[in-house]
């Protein structure tokens, strides 16, 4: 007699193919922020490292430099190489090694454990040298004075990156 015919719920095709499409574009959206902040993170962190490297071959010169003061040699005493590299080690002066250029081997920065060094560990991507100019004279007046600077390498996704510090050390003493 009356033909009832319940009413089916359930999704058509058409309706599941748009949900998974959108779903699916979302996703996409999704992953690629990852894979940009991931890229984002690795760039920071090698500025951040590669800066820190480079304030902290600074400070081992400052050392040497204090370190003569207190031993009552010349200031710039065992700082006479123009490019070098520069660790801490049992000799609170440091280790001091003549190298070349940034290029060099021995310019190369490994890791070991929680800390950078130029002689033991892993290699990483950073180089590091130190530079050291006299300062023979200012405005006409002769001074004892030295510019030192700092200068990491490194290379991330194919692009060369560096930073250099400068700093200018005087026998004020």
């Amino acid at each position: 007699m009356f033909n009832t015919r319940k009413k089916q719920s359930g999704f058509a095709l058409l309706e599941v193919m748009a949900s998974v499409a959108i779903i699916s574009f979302s996703m996409l959206g999704v992953f690629s922020l990852v894979i940009y902040n991931q890229k984002i993170y690795l760039d920071n962190k090698y500025k951040f490292v590669g800066t820190t490297l480079s304030q902290e071959g600074i400070e081992l010169v400052r050392n040497v430099r204090d370190s003569n003061w207190i031993d009552g040699s010349a200031f710039n005493d065992g700082l006479d190489l123009p490019i070098f590299t520069i660790d801490t080690n049992s000799n609170i002066k440091g280790s001091i090694n003549a190298v070349t250029g940034i290029d060099d081997n021995g310019a190369k920065v490994k890791l070991l454990g929680a800390f950078y060094n130029h002689a033991l560990g892993d290699d990483t991507i950073f180089s590091r040298i130190i530079q050291i100019d006299n300062i023979d004279e200012v405005g006409g007046n002769a001074i004892d004075g030295l510019k030192v600077t700092s200068f990491v390498q490194w290379k991330y996704r194919n692009i060369t990156r560096q930073h250099q510090t400068v700093v200018f050390l005087y026998d004020w003493r």
